[in-house]
């Protein structure tokens, strides 16, 4: 055998070798997607009294968090609405819960009615767009009574949250109506899964399913990484013109268990 053979199958020999030594080939190599281990009940706890203790104006001595099979119950006392509602956001941040009951109240104020729709309408003005509604106010027993007309489903979210912020007020009825206007379901849809499952938007959303009726009633089907995506998707799906009101049914992934 020729010298010039020899030298070829040496070289061929060590690229072989070298291959052998370098593993097998990345499409040979199985990717795992590791999820973090679920956190125990206890953990979840001061998780959530951690996250809400970072807020100096919310006075966590006056709430509990009791978490369950990963469903937390809030209950204690609040100064507001807006603080019920808060309490709730900061807690929906943390990993793990399956769901959230809010059992919060609102400590009662010495203030009549009359002075809460006053500071309620207030509120309201706050805002050039939802004081252009005209929107009608209404006091009784410290609960609070929202009627009138706008014309996004956005809108009347808004005027609510707005509303919440007035000390006192115990309970908020939203009869807002939102202004009726023709639907075409397809198009509805087709937004709220662009803004869902766009990466830039939002993209939070695993196996994302999207019903929407002639009424504009949307029903939001899939799995989310927290009960925190589960309201962002759900607050996104409001602002989509033609939405008139959402049923969420996103259902929260669970992580695995750790391993004893």
């Amino acid at each position: 055998m020729s010298r010039p053979r020899l030298r070829f199958l040496a070289c061929a020999a060590l690229v072989l070798a070298a291959a052998g030594l370098a593993g097998p080939s990345p499409r040979a190599v199985e990717v795992r997607k590791i999820q973090p281990p679920q956190p125990d009940d206890a953990t979840l706890e001061a998780d959530v009294l951690r996250q809400i203790s970072g807020r100096p104006d919310i006075e966590i001595g006056r709430i509990e968090a009791d978490v369950a099979g990963g469903v937390l119950t809030l209950s204690g006392t609040v100064d507001s609405l807006w603080d019920r509602s808060e309490v709730e956001r900061l807690a929906a941040e943390i990993r793990g819960l399956k769901s959230i009951d809010n059992q919060l109240t609102v400590s009662p104020v010495d203030a009549p009615d009359t002075l809460l729709e006053y500071d309620a309408n207030r509120a309201l003005e706050t805002s050039p767009r939802i004081r252009s509604f005209g929107l009608k106010v209404s006091v009784s027993g410290a609960v609070l009574t929202l009627d009138g007309e706008v014309p996004l489903a956005r809108d009347r979210m808004e005027a609510a949250r707005l509303a919440t912020h007035v000390r006192g007020i115990r309970d908020l009825k939203n009869q807002i109506r939102v202004a009726s206007a023709p639907v075409d379901p397809a198009v509805v849809r087709r937004h709220v899964e662009h803004l869902l499952g766009s990466k830039l938007v939002f993209g939070g959303v695993e196996d994302l399913a999207v019903e929407v009726d002639g009424e504009g009633v949307v029903t939001l089907g899939g799995t989310v990484g927290s009960f925190a995506d589960r309201l962002t998707a759900e607050r996104i799906t409001y602002g989509v013109r033609g939405v008139t009101s959402v049923t969420n049914n996103l259902r929260v992934k669970e992580a695995a268990r750790a391993s004893p």
